[in-house]
């Protein structure tokens, strides 16, 4: 089945928010942070704050979606975020959104508010577990920046990496290639200026990013019986160098999810 990869539009917002909380919607540990973990309501809430998400810092970030070319049914996507170097060559144009007038960006952003509290975090979330759960993860950022590794994710600044953010496929799609494929050609553009890429990863997408070049650098397992949690949530932060034109680069497998 051909898929394809292209550039994403606050249009988008409807066909990505079940490809995104469906995703999300496998892993139970997810679910947990859900005071009312119906599927549909956290979709429907999803597209309606997305178009702000998508707008919002759009100087920095790049988007881009698959597409099953047969049907024109969205089934993956994935968010980068680009070191200020980038950001200052306005960098891969292509993959930036397209901005709207003054009034559909007034529009998106009361949707988004009214999807939101005051510190901008999603309603029917469970903010205190929430919040235990990423501070290990921000603590373990903090310390490998201040060890001198060129590691970052989305919860800390690095001036000299490009920032994998966000990368999910639908789950019907999932183990043929797209993820392998979302992710070559956002690294098209870090080999291209010869900047590191890094990322933040669950369990399940590991063996998906090692096998195109990044490197483990730091587990994290964090255990939370008091709140309900039976096992511990573990994420691994990795790193990948650029690879110079002309180099061998891992191939894209149909196996991958």
């Amino acid at each position: 089945m051909p898929f394809s990869v292209h550039p994403v539009t606050v249009s988008d917002a409807e066909a990505l928010a079940p490809v995104m909380m469906g995703a999300w919607y496998e892993n139970q540990q997810w679910v947990e942070l859900w005071h009312e973990p119906s599927l549909s309501n956290i979709t429907v809430a999803c597209s309606r704050r997305l178009p702000w998400n998508l707008l919002n810092g759009r100087h920095e970030k790049r988007h881009e979606k698959a597409i099953d070319v047969e049907t024109g049914r969205v089934i993956g996507y994935a968010r980068w975020v680009l070191p200020p170097v980038l950001v200052e060559r306005t960098a891969w144009l292509e993959a930036q959104v397209p901005d709207v007038n003054l009034e559909q960006r007034q529009l998106f952003e009361q949707d988004f508010r009214t999807l939101t509290d005051e510190k901008g975090n999603m309603r029917g979330i469970k903010h205190e577990l929430a919040v235990y759960r990423s501070r290990p993860l921000e603590a373990a950022s903090a310390e490998i920046m201040e060890s001198g590794s060129f590691l970052a994710n989305k919860l800390t600044l690095c001036l000299t990496a490009k920032v994998l953010d966000y990368l999910t496929v639908a789950p019907a799609y999932q183990r043929q290639g797209i993820a392998s494929m979302l992710l070559a050609s956002g690294l098209k553009i870090a080999d291209a200026n010869g900047l590191k890429t890094t990322l933040m990863s669950s369990p399940a997408a590991l063996k998906v990013y090692q096998r195109q070049g990044f490197e483990l650098v730091r587990t994290v397992s964090t255990a939370y019986p008091q709140f309900g949690g039976t096992l511990p949530v573990v994420n691994y932060f990795l790193v990948r160098q650029p690879v110079p034109e002309g180099s061998v680069k891992p191939a894209i497998e149909s196996s991958n999810p």
